[in-house]
């Protein structure tokens, strides 16, 4: 009798993964559209990305398709922004993506050295100690900062948040090159950044046409606005995304739910279980924080915070329906991971 053959084992579906439920804080909505602003951006991002050659080939080009499509939401978020600041903030987006996509997520320890050399060229234009931009990106970065769209106090921040992008950047690449995995707390103060959550609600100000005073600016319930926003913003992507970054690392990936299992010595839904109490906490605050807002006596911080609900309402329209399709987190199909080792 010939040997009974092996059934070939198949993945086995695991649980669908809890997700966040903004919608329980902020109406899942978008702003009605601008189709005339949007067609705009949509030509002047890709002439800018063309003119500094920030995606040379067609499949680089087609990493930047989203990206642009979400700068176009600046039209909607942003129905009284002019055209020259919307054209800067979507610039900045889609530079931030071509960088990050093409050149940081795949540095390894062999393009280390002319991946940092590179930042610190970023680091030169910054400082405007730059000679001539050394690559398109540097070159895109110029025009960027050349643009006198912005108010002074606008053009400050904006090269400060540049800053503080440019060292997470770095701190990235080092872990990632060395295999290193960093502290949850590390993770968290870098993730903003490394998102480019704090850029667009530093351009949040500008797009508003927001000019803050300087006492606002150091007011305790703006800023914890402001890192509640950017929190959720990268949390909400770190879950959504997981499985296709988990694909993409072939195990594990340097993200909120591997950190937390890291963290706790947990499984992976217990990370997510995690992962969605700290956006529902960091939801709850954000809620309280916009209604106090909404009743200073200072214009520009109830504008700042009918601002930040509306940011909020377009992220929970986005994970309910574009990010859905988009990571097809739903009914994949993977081993269920345990804690990475510490």
């Amino acid at each position: 009798m010939p040997p009974t053959p092996t059934p070939t084992p198949t993945p086995t579906p695991t649980p669908t993964l809890p997700r966040p439920e903004l919608d329980r804080y902020f109406p899942p909505l978008m702003p009605p559209e601008r189709p005339e602003a949007t067609t705009a951006l949509d030509d002047h991002v890709r002439l800018f990305v063309k003119t500094h050659e920030l995606a040379p080939t067609p499949r680089q080009q087609a990493v930047l398709c989203h990206t642009i499509v979400s700068g176009a939401g600046y039209a909607r978020i942003y129905p009284t922004a002019d055209q020259a600041t919307l054209d800067l903030a979507a610039d900045v987006l889609v530079w931030f993506t071509a960088f990050d996509d093409l050149h940081v997520e795949h540095a390894t320890s062999g393009t280390f050295d002319e991946l940092s050399l590179r930042l610190f060229s970023f680091l030169d234009i910054l400082n405007g100690t730059a000679t001539e931009p050394t690559d398109g990106f540097a070159a895109g970065l110029a025009d960027i900062l050349r643009r006198d769209c912005l108010a002074p106090a606008h053009q400050a921040e904006l090269r400060m948040a540049l800053h503080s992008l440019l060292v997470a950047w770095l701190w990235e690449t080092q872990l990632q090159t060395t295999g290193t995995w960093p502290s949850l707390t590390a993770y968290l103060t870098a993730r903003p950044h490394l998102s480019a959550s704090w850029l667009e609600r530093t351009l949040a100000e500008p797009l508003g046409a927001l000019e803050m005073p300087r006492s606002a600016r150091r007011d305790k319930d703006y800023l914890r606005l402001k890192t509640a926003t950017c929190n959720l913003i990268s949390w909400c992507n770190d879950l959504y995304s997981y499985a296709k970054e988990e694909r993409q690392a072939g195990g594990v990936p340097v993200s909120l739910p591997g950190l937390l299992m890291r963290h706790h010595g947990c499984d992976l839904a217990e990370a997510f279980t995690r992962a969605c109490a700290m956006c529902h906490q960091e939801a709850e605050l954000a809620v309280g924080l916009i209604g106090r807002m909404g009743e200073s006596s200072v214009p520009q911080l109830r504008a700042y915070a009918r601002n930040a609900a509306v940011t909020l309402s377009a992220l929970a329209f986005w994970h309910l329906t574009i990010a859905e399709d988009r990571y097809a987190l739903a009914g994949t199909t993977h081993p269920a991971p345990t804690a990475p080792p510490s």
